[in-house]
């Protein structure tokens, strides 16, 4: 199937954003249905999330959701759409992705995601169109994510909700918490036997309010477990290619007629392409360059370095205090964020674990 061209990934968009805004009686009925079996599940493992539906389901609720929440649920999953930057992820791009997850983040890998970074979102409300399925693994065997969407927001902190260790690890927390509200999103042709045409080509398949800065707690059911650093896992790492050095998000031109249609529903009528920038070779001929036989590619994390470059030629291992300066010299530094290194095409090197040695 050809991918959808900017026009018809602004399209998209525009359709679900009306659709959620204004939800009939059969997305209405969906999304209670949807919440009704996800607070089932979560009662029946006896991990029920606070706060996943707020405001919409009451942290503490014995009630299952009504017809009216489904309603408001709905509402409120299309106010962030209705704000959110389009992005369009290319197939290569999409494929670049799923190398560093199998390599760095997959459950049976080295690097499980136990927190999302607010830091790394890329816009306060998106909604990211791949271009490619993503296989996305869950406790039933797993679906294709078509799309994902979030929406930056905070809701009121309660402390008797926060695992002890971690409120030790955070402080007292202030009463307003940094959250994003995550949705993913199925499209009918990638699978037709699981959705539903009456409530369009793109269904949503699961939401979540997720806090940022606080680990997770893990489940305890090995495939639940799983299931989640698999969701957690993708979040993380499309926002955190979104904002890499190595990718380019290039705006396409939209025709004045479809702007004009879309921006009754969307705020910013306009798509950004996601693609990978091509870097430009290094020729053995060129003065002050040596030639490297790469052999892998790998991830090089996050990292301060010196906005202005000591006399001395010292790194800056060691951030300190509020303003981030160098605990060396006390020089000022600037956070350069995570990004792959090494050429296209190469195979990506497995990062060793980590040993910490513990001492008294």
């Amino acid at each position: 199937m050809a991918p959808l061209n900017a026009v018809g990934v602004l399209n998209v968009h525009a359709r679900l954003t009306e659709r959620m805004k204004n939800p009939q009686g059969v997305t209405a009925r969906f999304i209670a249905w949807h919440l009704r079996q996800a607070v089932e599940e979560q009662w029946a493992s006896g991990l029920m999330t606070q706060g996943t539906f707020h405001p919409v389901v009451p942290i503490g609720s014995t009630a299952l959701p009504t017809l009216a929440m489904g309603e408001d649920m709905a509402r409120l999953i299309g106010r962030g759409l209705g704000r959110s930057v389009t992005y369009q992820v290319t197939a290569p791009m999409v494929r670049d992705m799923r190398t560093v997850y199998e390599t760095r983040y997959d459950p049976a890998g080295f690097e499980p995601v136990d927190m999302l970074d607010d830091k790394l979102i890329p816009s306060p409300a998106g909604f990211a169109w791949l271009d490619e399925p993503w296989r996305l693994s869950t406790v039933d065997g797993g679906f294709l994510v078509r799309a994902l969407s979030w929406e930056f927001t905070e809701v009121w902190t309660l402390d008797d909700v926060v695992d002890p260790d971690e409120m030790a690890r955070i402080g007292n927390p202030p009463n307003l918490w940094p959250c994003v509200r995550v949705c993913l999103w199925r499209y009918q042709p990638d699978s037709p036997d699981d959705t539903a045409p009456e409530l369009g080509q793109v269904t949503l398949t699961h939401t979540a309010l997720m806090p940022c800065q606080i680990r997770f707690i893990d489940p305890p059911d090995p495939a639940e477990r799983d299931a989640a650093n698999c969701l957690l896992a993708l979040v993380h790492l499309l926002w955190l290619y979104l904002g890499m050095e190595i990718s380019s998000s290039e705006k396409q031109g939209i025709p004045a007629s479809t702007r004009k249609a879309v921006h009754k529903v969307i705020k910013r009528p306009d798509v950004r392409v996601v693609i990978l920038r091509r870097t430009r070779p290094v020729g053995e001929g060129e003065p002050g360059h040596r030639v490297v036989r790469w052999s892998c590619r790998w991830t090089v994390d996050e990292h301060y370095r010196h906005r202005v470059r000591p006399a001395d030629g010292h790194k800056a291992t060691v951030a300190e205090g509020l303003d981030k300066h160098c605990a060396t010299c006390g020089g000022a530094l600037s956070s350069v964020r995570s990004y792959p290194k090494g050429p296209a095409g190469l195979p990506w090197r497995k990062p060793a674990p980590v040993l910490m040695k513990l001492a008294r």
